[in-house]
């Protein structure tokens, strides 16, 4: 069976998922609403979305006319803020700020979507201008 190809577009509030292929083709698939949207990763049928400061919310894919979500992380301390996501095999690496002036690098295992796992964290040398916002990975 062929699997489903498709655009995610994450604008402001919200996610959606449109056809790929012929541009005059191009159709609306499904849409997601969210109290905030900053960025994505996809890991196999998941979509994990920074969906506020302090959360990724997780998101079943597999139907992609019907949305579901699976789980969540969320870091709880108001003064951490998710500045990057990134995915590698079953692992999620959060790039998190820490009051204005530390930063995390934190890992999840993320194999059993509907329940992550933290794994690790590390800390991060910021230098005096408070600038570590990039995640990258070389394979």
């Amino acid at each position: 069976m062929k699997q489903q190809s498709f655009i995610i577009s994450v604008i402001a509030l919200s996610v959606s998922l449109v056809t790929f292929g012929q541009p005059s083709n191009t159709t609306l698939i499904s849409h997601w609403t969210q109290d905030s949207c900053y960025q994505i990763e996809i890991i196999g049928d998941y979509l994990y979305l920074i969906s506020a400061e302090r959360e990724v919310t997780i998101l079943d894919i597999s139907n992609a006319a019907n949305l579901e979500q699976v789980g969540e992380v969320t870091l709880g301390d108001s003064i951490y803020n998710i500045l990057e996501l990134l995915s590698v095999d079953d692992y999620l690496y959060l790039l998190v700020e820490v009051g204005a002036v530390d930063a995390y690098l934190i890992t999840y295992d993320v194999s059993n979507p509907t329940d992550p796992e933290w794994t690790s964290s590390l800390e991060l040398r910021i230098d005096d201008t408070g600038c570590c916002e990039e995640l990258d990975a070389r394979m």
